[in-house]
């Protein structure tokens, strides 16, 4: 048994279809390094509601919880990984953000009496020391990549782009199953010289051949008044799906294999 370590979860949701392959559980992690205008998860990053606070419906916006605890869940779904080649997708927030209960649950998930495919939704903003000692037990990266330039980077999100760069270079090298996860925002992350740019520093990191393009929407919105908060990308209005085509095309012509959505 562990559960010595205990980590701060904001939701657990099954049957997820687009946190990687087959059906999943997506376990959402509370707390992120970044603060990216356009993020649809607030409640992750912010703690403006506590753990003994619930939704309209009932539901609790975060509790601490044990690696077993979190076994406990995903055990109740294991057939549905067997027979779609799913597992378990740790998210957030920024799952490296707790790397300790992380390594913790992900140790559990390698055990050969469960055994469950592993991946990791990330900004891979943490020290190199923490992706590499979780690299072992993590089957695929969901690794987002979203401006190329730092200045940028750090105006839309709140931190720099050197670390988040060098670590995807440091996993490629070490021949990592990763998919890049690109966010489509209008005027922001899609403009032709970031996309470019983007198609350029993939294209140059040879074990890469995966993108996602994720339309941005606007179905996080209503959270931020909830927790007294600015929404910066208010009006702003999501991609067309002609524009998603488009972009999809120019990714598959660079020798990309290319999904819109997760």
């Amino acid at each position: 048994m562990s559960g010595v370590k205990k980590g701060l979860i904001f939701d657990i949701k099954g049957f997820a279809i687009h946190d990687g392959p087959g059906i999943r559980t997506t376990v959402f992690f509370k707390g992120c390094p970044a603060r990216c205008w356009w993020c649809h998860n607030p409640e992750a990053v912010y703690s403006a509601w506590d753990a003994s606070q619930t939704d309209k419906a009932g539901k609790i916006l975060e509790r601490t919880m044990t690696a077993d605890e979190i076994m406990v869940e995903l055990k109740k779904d294991r057939i549905f990984y067997e027979q779609s080649g799913g597992g378990v997708t740790f998210s957030g927030g920024e799952p490296l953000f707790q790397p300790e209960f992380l390594n913790e649950v992900l140790e559990q998930c390698k055990q050969d009496e469960n055994y469950f495919h592993t991946a990791l939704d990330t900004t891979g903003y943490a020290p190199w020391k923490t992706l590499e000692s979780i690299a072992d037990k993590t089957d695929l990266f969901l690794y987002d990549l979203k401006l190329m330039d730092s200045a940028e980077h750090r105006k839309y999100t709140g931190i720099p782009n050197e670390l988040i760069l060098d670590n995807l270079k440091m996993l490629a090298d070490k021949g990592k199953n990763i998919i890049i996860r690109f966010p489509v925002i209008p005027g922001i992350t899609d403009i032709q010289s970031n996309v470019n740019q983007i198609k350029e520093y993939v294209a140059s990191l040879k074990s890469i051949r995966e993108i996602d393009i994720l339309a941005y929407h606007r179905m996080g919105e209503g959270k931020y008044g909830k927790l007294g908060l600015e929404y910066k990308l208010k009006g702003l209005a999501t991609p067309t799906s002609e524009r998603m085509r488009e972009l999809k095309k120019e990714f598959e012509g660079s020798g990309f294999i290319v999904k819109i959505g997760g």
